[in-house]
């Protein structure tokens, strides 16, 4: 890809995410039956350094599971980050959970332009319930009272209850609650000393995700550390 660099003006070339390129290793390359575990570690490029005396050019590892659609690859994603962190001597992690098929569940069947989802999912994100009330105003009841609800759905396990109570009875969100349940419990199990949060309007990387999504926070940082 070439781009124009923000800070200097100059034209730079970048290469393609790595993702795809390991799907396509599996899926070319490799082409054989049953689970495919692959890691990666290369340098990624920010728009601008987080720091003045931080890097544009930092350094990012991977794991992928291909060949497994079940919860345990899920599973086994967090288990092999938090066990990294761990080994990395991080202590006093937090994980939070989300899913992306929440908000899909509670849109089910509203015809939404991509710029009004845009607009609604950047209010959920920010937990902006004034700016959310007044984009769902043409939206039907169901789904409102669902995306009104979700700002105030976070912290512990009792949220998934309280989403259960408070969001449309729909079998994709009703999937996406028992699975994170299923994960937070399995992960508690294999990291006791673990604190386990959940964000059900936490959209980061909706346009990516289609499931479970995790992310790991140390003591002191607020950028997610996996």
């Amino acid at each position: 890809f070439k781009l124009v660099d923000q800070l200097s003006g100059r034209t730079l070339g970048l290469r393609a995410d790595t993702t795809p390129q390991a799907a396509r290793i599996d899926a070319h390359l490799l082409n054989r039956e049953g689970v495919t575990r692959l890691c990666y570690c290369g340098p990624v490029l920010h728009t601008r350094p987080a720091s003045l005396s931080g890097t544009r050019e930092p350094l990012q590892l991977g794991a992928e599971i291909f060949g497994h659609a079940g919860l345990e690859a899920d599973l086994e994603a967090a288990e092999l980050a938090l066990d990294a962190l761990s080994s990395a001597g991080l202590k006093d992690l937090v994980l939070d959970l989300a899913d992306a098929r929440v908000l899909r569940g509670v849109l089910a069947g509203v015809p939404l332009e991509s710029e009004a989802l845009h607009e609604v999912v950047q209010a959920l994100s920010q937990k902006d319930s004034s700016a959310l009330a007044e984009l769902t105003l043409a939206v039907p009841e169901a789904a409102r009272s669902g995306l009104r609800a979700l700002p105030r759905l976070y912290g512990g396990v009792a949220v998934l209850d309280a989403a259960r109570q408070s969001l449309p009875q729909r079998a994709l969100i009703s999937d996406a609650l028992d699975q994170l349940q299923w994960l937070a419990s399995h992960l508690q199990q294999a990291f006791p000393a673990l604190r386990i949060g959940f964000d059900l309007s936490d959209m980061g990387g909706y346009a990516y995700y289609s499931g479970p999504r995790f992310a790991i926070y140390g003591r002191g940082s607020s950028d997610a550390l996996a």
